[in-house]
């Protein structure tokens, strides 16, 4: 009988103690959620590039010299190869992108049957913004947007009358892929992108090109720092 005042004397002490064990154990959990938060937020440095086909659609091609008729240029498919540098803040990455596309077209559909040769490069200077869609795995897929300028040159390889010139005009372009991710610091994955790029005037080949539409599926590698 002796021994329930020293069990009622326990209980109390562990009504205190109880809640001071629950305070020592979440404060250290929340704690680390915290951390874990933080570090997915935290800016993470990467660089990254691709390289794959390029397809142009078919443009408006209007001239005002003598050698060369207007009318529609058709492309054939081509290579494009770009680099990145930018920064991810857990779903959302910004980055600053450049590289080269080209493409070649055999000749110029206008009245006449034919034009010259050209050549057709494309050297993007681009802000893109990137959306990382969450999943609980190694995939990862993306959707981003991007925005700048594009310099391009246009340059005419006909056997006898051969000449080039360069311009820049407004880019924008919309960007869908996924990677799968390699290890912490690396992804692999897939890239589909559409570049739009405003009219643009070559003005010692007297030519005007119409706004001109390039679709692209690269393979993609990244390496965050």
């Amino acid at each position: 009988m002796k021994s329930f005042p020293v069990l009622r004397g326990l209980l109390g002490r562990l009504r205190f103690v109880a809640p001071m064990a629950f305070v020592v154990l979440i404060l250290p959990a929340s704690g680390m959620g915290e951390e874990m938060e933080q570090e997915a937020l935290r800016p993470r440095p990467y660089f990254s590039v691709d390289l794959g086909a390029s397809f142009v659609q078919g443009t408006t091609l209007k001239s005002s010299g003598a050698f060369i008729q207007s009318g529609k240029m058709k492309f054939d498919p081509g290579a494009q190869f770009d680099v990145a540098f930018g920064s991810q803040f857990g779903s959302l990455a910004v980055e600053f992108e450049t590289g080269i596309i080209a493409n070649s077209t055999s000749s110029i559909q206008d009245e006449f049957g034919g034009g010259g040769d050209f050549a057709f490069y494309q050297v993007p200077f681009l802000v893109n913004f990137y959306y990382h869609i969450p999943t609980r795995s190694r995939f990862h897929p993306f959707v981003g947007v991007g925005v700048g300028g594009v310099a391009s040159i246009l340059e005419n390889y006909d056997l006898f009358y051969g000449s080039s010139d360069d311009t820049f005009g407004f880019g924008c372009q919309g960007l869908a892929g996924c990677t799968y991710q390699i290890t912490r610091t690396m992804d692999l994955g897939l890239r589909y992108k559409y570049l739009g790029v405003a009219d643009r005037t070559f003005d010692s080949l007297d030519l005007k090109m119409g706004w001109t539409h390039t679709h692209s599926v690269t393979a993609y590698f990244s390496l965050k720092f």
